[in-house]
């Protein structure tokens, strides 16, 4: 009796150690899931103006990223908080630590210093886009392109040219929104985009903004999200939980946004693929063909006009209109550098046309023309701005070189007399010279009426000479 007892005994302070340990595990797990349902929100960063990515709309985060994670929010049990801001500003959200997640972006070895990435999510497929108007005048070679292309600042798309095509410059613009807005006020006439978003930003604008097509691809990338460098058990804990997140739903989060898939029966799509084949091809390859022609035709229409308006017919030099546009481009303050300016006069000009005829005026002048572009560079913009005057660019000079060339020119049309049947004119001319210094609030009229005076300084000091002088204002 007594051994029966001791072992009910036993059997009870067993059964209570169990019932302790039992409410002892009870009591954690739901410690640990208040701690879960407590954990803070997962902040994240994007752009404020990516359509259909990423945007403010009524102060509302909205787009094919926000639904994403959105739906990382539903299959992790965390909340997600939305942090949309200029592009720059959002990549330095992230490393700053005002951000935990950046929500897709682009890799790059630059950024790969800063952030560690994480699963793809989506493809871009990126080109420049031209007006199309200029599509016919433009170089083949996109570090030829004379146009300023349009990035947003800090974007993928900045970076990818600047180390691919350096010769091309960029206006670079702190979101995209302010980059279409650019383009439809006609500031630039060329972007970088992704084509899902220059899509999106130009539908329903006017015909102007819509006037673009994509002239170069440049490339197919793949949208991934990151985190500050060094931040591994975050990132582990993202790339476990979007694994998560089932085919089905991202195909609906793309077909909301992007229009990527449509779910019918594979027959519908043969049968259309086959109506549309033959009723559009003859259609389709007539428009083509009509519109490669007019955009031909155009472009060479629009060449020669503008050859027309910046050619004197007589010389083959420069118009006044184009020395004048020129001129006005290199006085704005941030094309500055130093320059010359040169007014040149044929000296008794007046006396050949009333001894030998018009005509003979004229050859003069495409000799005298010749012989001054032989004495000149290449970088060097030699117009006829009227009757025996000329008006000469010299970029990038000092006062010694523009002082050996001015002497060049009386040299080369002093020293050799033009024949005309009989006779023999000896010809020179007189040249004002302006040496125009970086810095200065510089007038294009000013600066030729300065050179104008200085030519007939040479003038009264006895001709075939050159007056140069420093412009001060």
């Amino acid at each position: 009796m007594l051994n029966f007892i001791k072992i009910m005994r036993s059997w009870s302070m067993l059964l209570c150690i169990a019932l302790i340990l039992f409410t002892a595990d009870t009591v954690s797990l739901k410690l640990r899931a208040a701690d879960t349902s407590a954990e803070p929100a997962l902040i994240i960063a994007n752009s404020k103006a990516w359509k259909p990515f990423s945007y403010l709309e009524d102060g509302q985060p909205k787009g094919l990223l926000i639904d994403f994670w959105r739906q990382y929010s539903l299959v992790s049990g965390r909340k997600v908080k939305f942090v949309l801001l200029d592009w720059q500003a959002s990549l330095d959200a992230v490393s700053d630590n005002r951000a935990a997640v950046h929500a897709g972006l682009l890799y790059s070895d630059k950024r790969a210093e800063l952030f560690d990435f994480g699963a793809d999510i989506f493809n871009l497929q990126t080109s420049i886009y031209i007006k199309v108007s200029l599509l016919g005048l433009i170089e083949k070679d996109l570090n030829k392109l004379q146009q300023a292309v349009g990035v947003v600042q800090g974007g993928y798309e900045q970076e990818f040219v600047s180390n691919n095509y350096p010769k091309i410059k960029l206006v670079a613009y702190i979101n995209n929104q302010l980059m279409f807005d650019a383009v439809r006020g006609g500031e630039i006439t060329a972007f970088v985009a992704d084509m899902q978003v220059a899509n999106f930003y130009m539908a329903g604008q006017s015909a102007g903004s819509n006037n673009y097509a994509p002239y170069a691809f440049l490339y197919d990338k793949a949208i991934q999200f990151a985190v500050k460098k060094g931040n591994q058990k975050l990132l582990a804990d993202l790339n476990l939980n979007v694994k998560k997140i089932n085919e089905q739903d991202l195909n609906l989060i793309r077909q909301k946004w992007i229009n990527t898939e449509t779910i019918v029966p594979l027959w519908f799509y043969r049968s259309l693929i086959l109506g549309l084949f033959l009723l559009v091809l003859p259609y389709i390859y007539i428009l083509r063909k009509t519109v490669a022609n007019r955009t031909r035709s155009l472009a060479e229409a629009n060449q020669k006009l503008l050859a027309q308006v910046n050619t004197d017919t007589l010389t083959g030099l420069y118009s006044r209109r184009f020395l004048m546009d020129k001129l006005t481009r290199l006085t704005q303050p941030s094309k500055q550098k130093d320059f010359a300016l040169l007014m040149l006069d044929i000296d008794y000009f007046k006396k050949i046309n009333d001894t030998y005829g018009h005509l003979v005026g004229d050859q003069v002048l495409s000799i005298i023309s010749k012989r001054i572009t032989s004495c000149i560079r290449h970088q060097d913009t030699l117009a006829r701005i009227g009757g025996e005057e000329f008006c000469l660019i010299l970029q990038g000079v000092c006062e010694q070189k523009a002082v050996e060339i001015c002497a060049k020119i009386n040299k080369k049309i002093a020293e050799n007399p033009i024949k005309h049947q009989s006779a023999v004119l000896t010809v020179t001319i007189s040249i004002g010279c302006t040496l125009v210094k970086s810095g200065a609030d510089l007038e294009p009229l000013s600066l030729l009426q300065h050179a104008d005076t200085l030519l007939y300084q040479a003038k009264n000091n006895g001709r075939d000479q050159a007056v140069i002088c420093t412009y001060l204002q």
